[in-house]
């Protein structure tokens, strides 16, 4: 009984955060040693901005990460989240010094070149629209993490705004092969139709789907960067894309009619014509 509840404190203290790399004040000693005290001030700040960031203050949030970085600058987390704030506030060049720090501090980061690619692909009103750039980021992220459909989908639009048609299928058929309930996946693969000319099998692409095959079960385990309060930071692993998002409502909200499918196919190819011809779209 005594180790068991020897064992329960330590799962405890683990799940609040209390490892060995959380500042020990026992003794003076330990609280007057300077490494000893940069550490505690670094947890301190750190943990304070995330509070603000799942609260929603991102300005806040924003500071506290910068000052968590000049106790421990090659902190992967702080950066990560420094990026994910700075898109929330606009402030695209800050992302992106974020996650390129990131990479540069650990080229295996699957999340900081996915992080990028989003970045780049996601918004064609911003300065830093490339889909060339999101081509390689993306890339980078599904060799290092083959295991994710995320890197999968957004290599085939990358391929569909790049003209590249046939390869763009090859990509949404390998995501719906293991996701077949991927809503932005299959309105995708049914826009390749439309684009190939075949506007009825297109059609009856969308009208075919059933989003319920891969209906969300309760109590499964957060991802990095979730939140139980959903506030999580936008472009968080998972999180949709703002150029495609939009397309994927329809099916999202149950049955398509004949009539729809076609309009919002239309609407799709309107909408993603103009920024595969180099207009400035804007994207809610």
């Amino acid at each position: 009984m005594v180790a068991a509840a020897a064992a329960a404190l330590v799962l405890g203290l683990v799940a609040l955060g209390c490892t060995s790399d959380a500042p020990e004040t026992d003794s003076p000693e330990a609280a007057d040693h300077p490494e000893r005290r940069r550490t505690t001030a670094f947890w301190e700040v750190y943990r304070s901005a995330t509070r603000m960031r799942l609260a929603r203050d991102f300005g806040g949030a924003r500071s506290g990460y910068e000052e968590a970085l000049v106790h421990r600058p090659e902190h992967e987390d702080s950066w990560y989240y420094l990026g994910n704030v700075a898109v929330e506030l606009g402030e695209w060049e800050v992302a992106e010094q974020s996650w390129l720090n990131l990479t540069s501090i650990n080229p295996s980061s699957s999340r900081g070149f996915s992080q990028l690619g989003h970045l780049y692909l996601c918004r064609p009103s911003i300065p830093l629209f490339d889909v060339s750039r999101a081509e390689a980021a993306f890339r980078e992220s599904l060799r290092l993490n083959r295991e994710e459909t995320g890197p999968l989908l957004r290599l085939g639009e990358v391929f569909l705004l790049s003209g590249r048609i046939d390869s763009a299928a090859v990509f949404f058929d390998a995501v719906l092969g293991s996701d077949p309930g991927n809503s932005e996946a299959a309105v995708m693969r049914s826009y390749v139709e439309w684009r190939r000319g075949r506007r009825e099998a297109a059609a009856a692409r969308l009208m075919a789907f059933d989003g319920s095959v891969n209906d969300p079960l309760p109590d499964q385990p957060m991802g990095e960067g979730d939140t139980r309060s959903g506030a999580g930071p936008m472009l968080a692993p998972g999180a949709g894309c703002q150029l495609f998002e939009p397309f994927q409502r329809l099916l999202d909200q149950g049955n398509v009619e004949p009539g729809e499918a076609h309009a919002h196919l239309r609407r799709m190819d309107d909408r993603l014509t103009a920024v595969r011809r180099g207009k400035v779209v804007q994207v809610n």
